[in-house]
């Protein structure tokens, strides 16, 4: 995304929002856990954050959506990542 103004032109990455996001659900002080992908499609990352609370974050950089299960011990939740898309679950 780009903007102009008269004096001034900002260049604003997709890296910038994924940063944001990142920012907004793995809070300081949280640590990594371990994620296994079964999809070669998905980027993805988990952390346990200083509440207790587990983050999981799902990169799809793709041109198609993707559906997928997240599983956590023996739960699973179907979910669906629309093409070059970045999204949350917290539990």
């Amino acid at each position: 995304m780009i903007w102009h103004t008269a004096e001034r032109r900002l260049d604003v990455a997709p890296s910038y929002y994924y940063i944001g996001h990142f920012s907004r659900f793995i809070a300081p002080g949280s640590r990594r856990i371990a994620v296994t992908r079964f999809a070669d499609a998905l980027e993805c990352t988990a952390a346990r954050t200083p509440s207790g609370a587990v983050a999981a974050v799902i990169l799809n950089p793709g041109d198609a959506s993707v559906r997928f299960f997240l599983r956590h011990r023996e739960r699973l939740c179907p979910l669906e990542s629309p093409a070059h898309s970045i999204l949350s679950a917290v539990w």
